[in-house]
């Protein structure tokens, strides 16, 4: 039994809860000729799109969207007459923007909110007069299940992503305890990528007051096993990985992505 509850770091609550358009929906904010139908909305090109949902063909406040957190956005649409881009946003950022075709097809894309000013959910066209059709909204919240400890942690498509950004160690843990005392286990991890300079490295913490961290045994790209004993009394039952910039490292470049971790004990029952 895998130990780590979102072990992939995606799993989350669905934001929109009518993202499939039910009849009498009031959440969704129209402008121009954009209209709400039966599980789907008719959206409008507006041209040009500024920081205000107003100027959006369709959208929706979220009062819970947070800058410090990552989010998967999943739409299905096609385009029913001109050729301009279709255009999507959390906080007036277009993360989607792009053509699509004349059938529906199903997006995805990932974002994080640049402020907590305009915080929606918007969808509109580039080009005055175009019309699109949109359906199957979806907005989840990424690495849920995480305490983020430094906010240069982020979620996207690989997984998790640690980034020596601000020139300082990086850590993530579980928001749960799940290992024990005097306990043995095997982990199993994969590397995206990774991109580590001098002495620096990826470490796990193994429980222990006299040696917190140790390095992950493979620093690579792939997918990794390794097994570990707690020792008897354990500093803190929580799963942590850091990101250690050492030897006077001042790197603001270092990264990895993890795509999953599972954390296994051994030798139960016995």
């Amino acid at each position: 039994i895998n130990l780590v509850s979102n072990p992939n770091f995606t799993d989350g609550v669905e934001k929109i809860v009518d993202g499939d358009f039910p009849s009498g929906t009031t959440a969704w904010t129209t402008q121009g000729t954009s209209t709400i139908n039966v599980g789907s909305a008719t959206v409008e090109g507006l041209g040009s799109l500024t920081s205000t949902y107003d100027n959006w063909g369709v959208s929706q406040i979220y009062s819970g969207y947070d800058p410090q957190k990552s989010y998967k956005i999943t739409f299905t649409a096609k385009q029913l007459t001109g050729t301009g881009n279709f255009l999507s946003g959390i906080s007036w950022t277009n993360n989607f923007n792009q053509a699509i075709t004349t059938d529906f097809v199903t997006y995805e894309y990932y974002a994080s909110p640049v402020s907590a000013v305009y915080l929606a959910t918007a969808f509109g066209g580039i080009t005055i007069g175009d019309t699109f059709e949109i359906k199957d909204v979806s907005v989840k919240e990424l690495g849920a299940d995480w305490d983020v400890l430094d906010e240069t942690c982020t979620f996207g498509e690989y997984g998790l992503t640690m980034t020596s950004t601000e020139a300082a160690d990086v850590r993530i843990r579980t928001n749960g305890g799940i290992v024990a005392d005097s306990t043995s286990y095997k982990v199993t991890y994969t590397i995206n990528d990774v991109d580590l300079t001098g002495t620096n490295a990826i470490q796990y913490y193994t429980g222990s007051a006299l040696n917190a961290y140790d390095d992950l045994p493979e620093q690579g790209i792939g997918t990794h096993t390794f097994y570990y004993t707690t020792p008897s009394t354990i500093t803190s039952t929580f799963w942590f990985f850091r990101l250690d910039l050492r030897g006077g490292s001042t790197s603001t470049t270092d990264f990895v992505t993890i795509s999953s971790i599972s954390v296994q004990e051994l030798g139960e029952g016995w």
